[in-house]
């Protein structure tokens, strides 16, 4: 039986080796061990600082939610 796919294999969350500066917003330091979130795209990886991060989950959640009731309503078919 074949194992059920992620939408988010992409995504993860690790701990800053050094100090850098998060991708969506320059104001926000990420300092050395600190846990950020991780989006590969490509070969190269984005790192966000979890403020951000965690606005983007939401965002990803709420068009999951959408996504998912589409595909359950009776009236598309």
């Amino acid at each position: 039986m074949p194992s059920q796919k992620s939408l988010l294999r992409t995504v993860s969350i690790g701990v800053s080796g050094r100090r850098h500066h998060c991708r969506q917003s320059k104001a926000h330091t990420l300092d050395k061990g600190t846990r950020m979130l991780i989006v590969k795209e490509g070969r190269e990886e984005r790192h966000y600082c979890c403020s951000c991060g965690v606005k983007f989950v939401a965002t990803a959640q709420n068009r999951l939610t959408t996504l998912k009731q589409q595909m359950l309503a009776d009236d598309l078919l």
